[in-house]
């Protein structure tokens, strides 16, 4: 007999079950155990540490996690060595209603990523919750088939879910859109109304499932080898379409440490907005009491982790590198991604770069004339309705250098939820607003003309990544694609100066090699190609000296080959050919030779002029 209030997981592939209303399967992901050569400088944590100094220390101490597994056994090793007390012992909490602690080698690894003293992002994380998937849904979601039960409210702020779900299913073993629906819209709901952050991991392979990256409020995780599925699954009306799903990539060798790296970011920049509240200009407080600064919110993270990704990586990993980025049309999004990397991969550094640079408001919400050329705001009242602005300008002003500009627009999905406090109906009403980012070019007299604009429908997040130049004036623009309504979003923006990894002259988003300096120039110090094989190297010889004024570079010609034999190496030579170039002195005097026929006829024009001249004596 099928117990009905509880759901039960399978791992490590599908079961049929028959349990009616909601009985889920589940697809769990095997995690490697293997440690990453340097995970952590590969997504900008080593160099946010260097940046950062001893002196400042955001280690994610502040903040309450929650891990979610997959299946029966969805406990961590709480003895694992990267468990043990470093600075702060860890609690772990078992949330399941079935008290039961048994251990999965899964659930260990997650931990690691997540909160783990070596291979995390956040080595002072204390305090975990731990659920199980089933109960996840059932008792923290409370989706239990009926239209009553509130989602419960935590102070976990950030919450990691590395197992993957399909539908919820009749006991015939159809698909039940209706209760996955719900499931979804109760996380969707969750987010927005006590900005619990969820970071969820897709399918490894190509196959997309439901649970949870269907869901538009969460960031969903991918791999950086884009060995994953990358588009959400169409449900309902409201969940229609087959969107790309993909926010942010992660150097790992799956899925499931791919999403808790990424969760440990999140933990990270939520620790730091909490550290600095001046870098915020307001704050909110959530059901449980849980007070939120702007630089906090759920949609400020996920825009900050988003216009922080690394379009272009050099990985110390053998788990795939981005040099591709939008290159291919197949590949774009409508709303400026990459179907296969989402924003790019996870780079803390930046993102945190455009979190220290505070909160700086749009001009029609009263902020400054210009704003910086990084920064982030959370408006949360714009479209038109009820007195809130419907476009919002933020002046970049004038750019100091060539580089990207990429910004992250991100709103929450709208889901009604209770009607009051003390409501335990839960209405299913859902919207999703439209928005529109553009990015304006501003000339000396003010006058304003399209650089780029990005528009999708489907979506809840633009974005821009575009090169811009020097001296030229630029403006950021969000306008309502629909409305008018109420409702709140952020931007997170950033300048990034171009990027020359191996030095050899070539941006690297235009070098054909990032890590070769020989290539595509010969021209750095490591460089031993000799065009003229003098035993001198190209850079050696320069790539712009001409010592002889030929035309021909010297690291062309040869310095130890004397072609006309003058004297003269080649590269001093201003004609290699000419043997009275450049030292007439050397030249040879060369007599004529005249052949023996040309005697015989001097010598009858010399006859034939004397007796002319005999003749005309004797006449005169």
């Amino acid at each position: 007999m099928c117990n009905k209030s509880r759901k039960i997981v399978s791992i490590g592939g599908f079961i049929p079950l028959n349990c009616i209303p909601s009985v889920l399967t589940f697809l769990l992901l095997l995690v490697s155990n293997i440690v990453l050569a340097d995970l952590r400088g590969d997504v900008g944590f080593t160099a946010l540490v260097n940046q950062l100094g001893s002196g400042v220390i955001v280690d994610g101490s502040s903040v309450a996690v929650l891990q979610v597994e997959a299946g029966q056994a969805y406990f961590p090793d709480i003895a694992d060595a990267e468990f043990l007390a470093s600075n702060t012992p860890k609690t772990f909490v078992n949330l399941d209603m079935n008290i039961d602690n048994a251990q999965s080698n899964h659930a260990t690894s997650v931990g690691r990523n997540f909160y783990g003293n070596i291979s995390s992002l956040t080595p002072e994380v204390n305090d975990i919750g731990i659920y199980s998937a089933d109960a996840f849904l059932s008792e923290a979601l409370k989706n239990t088939g009926s239209n009553f039960g509130v989602p419960s409210d935590s102070e976990r702020r950030v919450v990691n879910h590395s197992w993957v779900g399909q539908f919820y299913s009749f006991s015939n073993g159809d698909n039940d859109f209706n209760n996955t629906s719900k499931a979804l819209k109760r996380l969707d709901w969750l987010i927005d109304h006590d900005d619990i952050i969820q970071v969820v991991g897709t399918n490894n392979g190509s196959f997309s499932q439901p649970l949870l990256a269907s869901a538009f409020n969460v960031i969903t995780v991918g791999k950086t080898d884009a060995n994953h599925a990358n588009t959400s699954v169409p449900i309902d009306s409201f969940y229609s379409s087959a969107r790309p799903s993909i926010h942010l990539v992660a150097p790992q060798s799956t899925v499931s440490a791919a999403a808790p790296t990424v969760a440990s970011a999140a933990v990270l920049l939520i620790d730091a907005g909490g550290q600095n509240p001046n870098w915020s200009s307001a704050f909110t407080t959530n059901r449980a009491g849980t007070t939120i600064y702007n630089a906090q919110r759920s949609e400020t993270i996920k825009a900050l982790l988003m216009a922080g990704a690394s379009r272009l990586t050099i990985n110390s990993s053998a788990n795939g590198d981005i040099d591709d980025y939008r290159q291919d049309n197949t590949r774009q999004t409508d709303n400026g991604l990459d179907w296969r990397y989402g924003a790019g991969q996870l780079n803390v550094q930046h993102s945190y770069q455009i979190l220290s640079a505070t909160e700086q408001a749009s001009q029609q919400d009263g902020g400054s004339i210009q704003v910086q050329t990084t920064g982030f705001d959370f408006d949360p009242a714009f479209g038109g309705s009820n007195g809130s602005n419907s476009v919002a300008d933020y002046n970049l002003g004038q750019i100091e250098t060539d580089g990207f500009l990429v910004a992250s627009l991100v709103w929450n999905a709208d889901v009604t939820g209770p009607l009051s406090a003390n409501s335990s109906r839960f209405y299913y009403n859902a919207s999703l607003e439209q928005l529109k980012l553009s990015l304006l070019m501003v000339d000396s007299n003010g006058t304003e003309s399209l650089v780029t604009e990005v528009i999708d429908t489907v979506s809840n997040t633009q974005n821009i990544w575009l090169a811009v130049d020097q001296g030229v004036h630029y403006k950021l623009r969000v306008e309502p694609l629909s409305g008018p309504f109420n409702h709140g979003y952020a931007l997170a923006w950033q300048l990034r100066s171009f990027d020359d990894y191996d030095q050899d002259g070539s941006f690297d988003h235009q070098d054909s090699d990032v890590r070769d300096p020989c290539l595509p120039a010969v021209f750095t110090a490591p460089c031993s190609q000799d065009t003229d094989l003098d035993g001198l190297s190209d850079f050696a010889e320069s790539e712009l000296t001409d010592s002889d004024s030929d035309g021909l570079l010297d690291y062309q010609e040869s310095n130890i080959i004397d072609s006309d034999g003058d004297g003269y190496m080649d590269h001093e030579d201003p004609n290699n050919q000419d043997p009275c170039l450049p030292d007439a002195s050397l030249c040879s005097v060369n007599i004529p030779v005249i052949i023996p026929i040309f005697y015989y006829i001097l010598g009858l024009l010399l006859l034939m002029i004397t007796r002319h001249i005999r003749l005309n004596t004797r006449l005169s």
